[in-house]
């Protein structure tokens, strides 16, 4: 696999490979000074191409197709904190404000947390939908030392988006971040 260097707007710099995707494979998310550690649930990929393309941290969908085909996919990535933006809740609402600017409007339930596999982290859980596209959304916000990271599921229709809930649940279980990059 190779890597390509890619800067980002947030002077953050990631690491995402170019070479093909293998069903159960992990990876990093890599930032200047942040990264995190992830695994696809079985039947899945952890796409860097994917990753690349969409120009996020990382991209997961199901092995038998890519997104649009696949009608459903879950990412991540991360930004810096930032006054107005410390906590998940201050996340969920500015993804609320992206979504009335494209003309969706979006009511969010909150759900249980999920804590990950290492390290006990709690990640706040959010649904919502369907946006004016029939989309439905289950979203995850942690802070982590200065972060918010999150992770997206989103899916074209709800029967889609329930069967996908345990592997976005996998994913965001898998979060374990990285002490030194």
């Amino acid at each position: 696999m190779r890597l390509i260097r890619r800067e980002r707007a947030d002077g953050g710099l990631d690491l995402v490979g170019s070479g093909p995707a293998k069903p159960g494979p992990a990876g990093f998310v890599l930032g200047k000074d942040h990264a995190y550690f992830l695994t696809a649930p079985k039947g899945w990929l952890m796409d860097p191409a994917d990753a690349a393309k969409d120009k996020v941290g990382a991209v997961f969908h199901p092995a038998r197709a890519h997104w649009p085909q696949s009608n459903v996919i879950i990412y991540t990535d991360f930004f810096k904190r930032a006054k107005g933006m410390q906590a998940p809740a201050d996340a969920m609402r500015a993804d609320i404000v992206l979504f009335k600017k494209e003309g969706s409007v979006v009511h969010p339930t909150k759900k249980p947390s999920i804590k990950t596999k290492l390290g006990g982290l709690i990640g706040e859980v959010y649904y919502w939908g369907p946006d004016r596209r029939g989309q439905f959304d289950a979203r995850a916000y942690f802070t982590y030392e200065g972060y918010i990271d999150y992770f997206v599921l989103t899916a074209r229709d709800k029967a889609a988006f329930e069967q996908s809930l345990p592997a976005f649940e996998h994913v965001v279980r898998s979060y374990a971040p990285q002490l030194k990059v």
